[in-house]
């Protein structure tokens, strides 16, 4: 029968009562367990961001260290790019080079250089105190990448911990719930099927 107008609606009930004389113990555990990993997939995202800011803030720290000590230099190039390269879709090409160190002394090694450069030319290459060549420090595109990747696999890690205990509980309770019915089976079947 359709509800009539402003007669009072009935409260839905429960999806599922936790007491009874049908629920089992199993059934308490699962719902439980279910419980857990919920609260659990709630704290991930929070945990996640803290775990990310706080390797944001330590990859920050050893970009500002980095920064401190690297300076920019100008490399001169000893040679020129070879053919082959110029033709090819390799960007850069090693090539040796000298630069002058802090102290002034005269350095020489192999640096990056564009597929088309020629003897003379000049590139930028970072360099250490010693004047000693190093990789660039980092920059605010990579503290963000370390941040958000770290965030991204915490989250990850802890919702699939979380997911995969309540699942490792189920399974347990599952094995065991079936392990029981075919008791019970054992000892019903023969009176339903008249066998003894």
């Amino acid at each position: 029968m359709p509800d009539q107008p402003g007669a009072p609606r009935r409260a839905p009930r429960p999806a599922a009562r936790r007491s009874g004389p049908l629920v089992r113990p199993s059934d308490r555990i699962e719902s439980a367990s279910r419980f857990l990993a919920a609260v659990v997939l709630l704290l991930a995202l929070p945990v996640a961001l803290a775990v990310g800011t706080a390797f944001g803030a330590e990859t920050a720290a050893r970009a500002r260290e980095q920064a401190a000590v690297l300076h920019q230099q100008e490399a001169r190039l000893l040679e020129d790019a070879p053919r082959t390269a110029s033709r090819s879709e390799v960007l850069t090409v090693p090539l040796p080079a000298t630069w002058a160190a802090p102290d002034g002394t005269a350095r020489e090694g192999v640096v990056l250089a564009p597929r088309d450069a020629r003897a003379g030319d000049v590139v930028g290459i970072w360099t250490d105190r010693d004047g000693l060549q190093a990789h660039a420090p980092l920059g605010a595109t990579d503290v963000g990448t370390v941040a958000a990747i770290t965030g991204l696999f915490t989250l990850l890690g802890v919702a699939l911990t979380a997911v995969g205990g309540h699942l490792l509980v189920c399974r347990s309770l599952w094995r065991r719930s079936a392990r029981e019915w075919e008791e019970e089976w054992r000892t019903v079947e023969p009176r339903w099927s008249g066998r003894r």
